[in-house]
C-alpha cells in the first residue's frame, strides 16, 4: 500500500446529511478505536463507560439492562502479548467477554485492581444516566463490522431514554473498499452508517485516520466542552 495519502472521496446514498450537532458525543465500542479516533480529533470531552474496552454488541446492552450489576463479577487475567513495557493487568471479564488492557494498574493486587474499577465504572454509569435524563441529543460512534449490532445499541438508548435524541454514527471498514473512497448509507432514522478500507497507510489499532477525519468533520457539539460527565 502507498505512503502517499489520496484525498478522501466520500459517496453518500442517497444524498449527504445537513452537519448534525449534538450536546454529547459518547463512543460505544465495540473496540478503543472509535475513543482513539476522537481523541485524534480533538473531540472526546466524556467518557462512556465501557471506553477503551473490547466487547459485543450484546454485551453492551446487557450492561445498560442490569445497570453493571455483573460486570467484572467473574473474571481471570490473561498473558499481556504487546512490545511496550506493561503497564496494566490484561484481564477478562468472563461472563460477559469483555477485555481490558488499560485500566487496572500493576501497582495494585490483582483483586483491588478488579474491584476499584468495577466500583468505578458502576459510578460512571450512574453519572451516565442521570446526565441522560437531561440531555437533549446525544451522538454515538461506533466501530462495529455488522450495521445490525450498532442499530441495536441506539435502539437500547432510546429505551432506556426516551427524553433524549439518539443519533448513531458507525463505522465499518471493508477490505473491498477502495482506499480513498467512503460510502454512507442510512439504514433508519437518526443512523449513519459508513463503510472505508481498514487503513490508507499503517496506523495499527487506529485504522483509517483519514478516512475518520472525514467522517467526523459532519459533526460537532453545540457547546466546546459540554458539562462535566
Amino acid at each position: 500500500m502507498s505512503d502517499t495519502v489520496k484525498p478522501v472521496t466520500m459517496h453518500f446514498f442517497p444524498e449527504e446529511p445537513e452537519h448534525l450537532q449534538a450536546d454529547y458525543f459518547f463512543t460505544v465500542g465495540p473496540h478503543c478505536r472509535p475513543a482513539g479516533q476522537l481523541r485524534e480529533n480533538n473531540m472526546k470531552r466524556t467518557r462512556f463507560p465501557l471506553d477503551w474496552l473490547g466487547f459485543s454488541a450484546d454485551t453492551l446492552i446487557h450492561c445498560m439492562d442490569s445497570a453493571y450489576s455483573d460486570f467484572f463479577l467473574e473474571y481471570r487475567e490473561e498473558p499481556y502479548e504487546e512490545a511496550e513495557p506493561q503497564k496494566y493487568y490484561v484481564v477478562r471479564d468472563v461472563k460477559n467477554n469483555i477485555a481490558s488492557m488499560h485500566e487496572m494498574p500493576l501497582e495494585k493486587p490483582l483483586e483491588e485492581a478488579v474491584r476499584a474499577f468495577r466500583t468505578l465504572t458502576k459510578e460512571r454509569w450512574d453519572q451516565f444516566a442521570s446526565r441522560m435524563a437531561s440531555a437533549e441529543s446525544v451522538i454515538l460512534f461506533g466501530a462495529f463490522p455488522e450495521p445490525k449490532d450498532a442499530q441495536n445499541i441506539l435502539q437500547a438508548f432510546q429505551k432506556h431514554f426516551p427524553n433524549t435524541a439518539f443519533h448513531m454514527v458507525n463505522v465499518s471498514h471493508r477490505k473491498n473498499c477502495p482506499e480513498d473512497e467512503i460510502y454512507c448509507t442510512h439504514p433508519c432514522d437518526c443512523f449513519d452508517q459508513y463503510y472505508m478500507c481498514e487503513e490508507f497507510v499503517p496506523y495499527e489499532w487506529k485504522g483509517n485516520l483519514p478516512g475518520w477525519k472525514a467522517v467526523l468533520s459532519h459533526y460537532s457539539l453545540k457547546e466546546e466542552d459540554p458539562p462535566a460527565l
